[in-house]
């Protein structure tokens, strides 16, 4: 059951990254007030969900932990946002998928989940089609540099908030864990976040329905991710996910016109696939 879940989550992903990319590579949007937007919208959509399937711990401990996985999402969310600024959807992508080696690390020694020969090699093979794609560019300029390392450290904070995830699900039903990951960042984010109101305002003005649509696309998303995390192992269901990056990259290719070193991307794109699926049957 958790595999159609997960496949769900992955359609929704696809359209909430190439919206997003739409929106942030325009040199003057915002990715902090998106950042706030994402999460905000993220909240609202999922508050009558939590209402209907709340569940939520009695002890602290749980609760500790939530907070500190809603200031670990606003740090992502940051980096990854901000690296959509310097690079398209399928490298982003693809760069992403190192989080699937700190994933299978963490889900072997943390939640001790089995390590196959499978597993091994499709995440090898997932890491080898980020090498790819960060070697194709030849002239590799700063700006380029930045949005890499961007995604980079993004990764693994992703892998560490996907990993506590699985703790945090044995107290809080799928609704109420997804509503609480959205919400908590959107108030440290509005908290942090200098000149807020007059941010906020711009980017609602400026590409507001396009933002709405990315933020409620990427809160179904996380829905149905936390869903498939419930009932399935954590780098199974990441996998399938991410394998939905040949979508984004037809997506980009055609919708957003973004053409170039399609031959490299597409190599990138297949090994990332082949590993996917070794992983998915272990």
């Amino acid at each position: 059951m958790y595999f159609y879940i997960a496949l769900l989550s992955g359609v929704f992903f696809t359209g909430s990254d190439l919206i997003s990319r739409y929106v942030l590579k325009d040199k003057v949007t915002d990715h902090w007030a998106f950042s706030f937007y994402f999460s905000f919208v993220g909240a609202l959509v999922n508050l009558p969900l939590m209402i209907i399937n709340f569940k939520a711990p009695a002890g602290s401990n749980l609760w500790w932990m939530l907070f500190a996985v809603g200031t670990l999402i606003v740090i992502n969310n940051f980096l990854f946002f901000r690296a959509q600024k310097f690079i398209n959807p399928s490298l982003l992508g693809v760069l992403s998928k190192f989080r699937l080696l700190w994933i299978l690390l963490l889900g072997v020694f943390i939640l001790h989940e089995s390590l196959t020969l499978n597993k091994g090699l499709g995440t090898l093979l997932v890491i080898v089609a980020g090498l790819l794609l960060i070697k194709y560019k030849k002239s590799q300029t700063k700006i380029f540099n930045k949005g890499m390392l961007y995604g980079f450290l993004a990764t693994f904070f992703y892998a560490v908030v996907i990993i506590l995830y699985k703790f945090l699900l044995e107290g809080f039903s799928p609704a109420t864990l997804t509503f609480m990951i959205f919400a908590i960042p959107a108030v440290i984010n509005f908290i942090v976040m200098p000149n807020r109101m007059s941010r906020i305002s711009t980017l609602a003005k400026t590409k507001g329905q396009w933002v709405l649509l990315a933020c409620a696309l990427g809160a179904f998303a996380n829905l149905f991710m936390n869903s498939a995390l419930n009932i399935g192992e954590a780098t199974q269901v990441i996998v399938i996910i991410e394998s939905f990056l040949v979508a984004v990259l037809i997506g980009e290719h055609f919708i957003l016109k973004e053409k170039k070193n399609a031959i490299q991307k597409l190599i990138a794109v297949t090994l990332a696939i082949v590993g996917a699926i070794l992983v998915k049957i272990q």
